[in-house]
């Protein structure tokens, strides 16, 4: 059985069948190959292997209207309702929008193939057409091709007994199967991918690591109170990569030390602080999500950063926040603080507001 959303869509697809499989449209009492007795023989009457069941409407296309028996065509359904119930018919496939989805019992059907959207106590009828035992079959085949998964464990749940939402095993096969493929495709990313400089980069002091040493490098020299503005040995005398972008704060704590280092760490940690306390009070959702995003951001560059110059992150090119030179990261970062500060202000003029009244 095939269930479509609409009888437009389940006549198009019977077309489309036609025109590839012509043979299935001729009518027989049984398929070929099948021996029956003469009795049940004579009971059968010539079908076509597919058909489709649906009702009529006057306004259906004179094709269709003709197809589906037109005035009589609740002889025609009685008919095929009759032969898709015998098992030796030669009537096989059934396309269906809404007749035969419930209230129709078929014991012997076993697949159906779904592209409609059902829910509740609909989608539970739907599915017992072929979830049921019989001589011969012990399951049934729900094929999907809408994404009815989540609407059958809310049934489930109501119309099942159960009150339990939790994957199910088949659930958890299937995540792990997907998880296991993931797996592969990163593991052929990664062939010939060298991990020792980041895991370790002495492994390779002039090659992969070379730019964590001599940042760890630039970062010990510079002390508790470092060498001096434009004293740095490592920054000044070239052995420091990308001193004013990528490790601007090893560059800055060689000549500032460690309490210059810990001011920009904790003037960045003020302005994170400052943008969650702003989302906690915005009187909007939006303004929370807003402030909260912004916030997180910040506080991913600024880990990423320093945590990239100390060795302990890998090295991936993001900027410290209002310190690292380049253009686009400055601008992005003082757009995002203009926001932040809009948000902030509007809730102080709904509190002036609120105030005056």
């Amino acid at each position: 059985m095939v269930v479509c959303s609409s009888r437009k869509i389940a006549y198009d697809l019977l077309k489309k069948f036609q025109e590839k499989y012509p043979e299935w449209f001729v009518e027989k009492k049984v398929p070929d190959g099948v021996e029956v007795s003469p009795e049940k023989l004579r009971e059968l009457k010539p079908m076509p292997f597919m058909a489709m069941i649906a009702s009529v409407g006057s306004n259906d296309e004179e094709e269709m209207y003709n197809y589906l028996g037109g005035v009589k065509n609740s002889k025609r359904t009685e008919e095929f309702d009759a032969a898709f119930k015998q098992d030796n018919s030669n009537f096989s496939i059934a396309i269906v929008v809404d007749m035969w989805i419930t209230g129709f019992d078929v014991p012997s059907l076993t697949y159906m193939y779904n592209d409609k959207p059902l829910k509740k106590h609909l989608l539970i009828q739907t599915i017992s057409r072929v979830n049921r035992k019989y001589a011969g079959k012990d399951y049934g085949f729900i094929i999907d091709y809408i994404g009815i998964r989540d609407n059958m464990r809310e049934a489930i749940k109501v119309y099942g007994g159960g009150h339990s939402v939790a994957p199910s095993s088949d659930d958890v096969e299937q995540a792990t199967g997907v998880f296991r493929e993931e797996l592969e495709i990163l593991k052929d990313l990664f062939v010939g991918y060298d991990l020792k400089p980041f895991l370790n980069p002495e492994a390779d002091p002039t090659g992969g690591g070379y730019n964590v040493i001599q940042s760890k490098t630039a970062l010990g020299s510079g002390g508790l109170l470092g060498n001096g503005y434009l004293q740095g040995i490592s920054t000044q005398n070239g052995y420091l990569p990308a001193k004013h972008t990528d490790f601007i704060f090893s560059s800055f704590s060689e000549e500032f030390g460690f309490f210059g280092a810990l001011a920009v760490i904790l003037l960045l940690m003020f302005i994170i602080i400052r943008i969650i306390i702003i989302a906690q009070r915005s009187d909007t959702l939006f303004g929370r999500y807003v402030c909260t995003g912004i916030g997180a951001m910040l506080f991913f560059h600024t880990f990423e950063n320093i945590g990239m110059c100390m060795g302990l992150m890998p090295v991936t090119g993001i900027p410290l926040p209002f310190v690292s030179y380049g253009g686009s990261s400055m601008v992005t970062n003082f757009i995002c603080i203009g926001v932040v500060l809009s948000i902030a202000r509007s809730r102080n003029i709904f509190e002036s507001e609120n105030r005056k009244e």
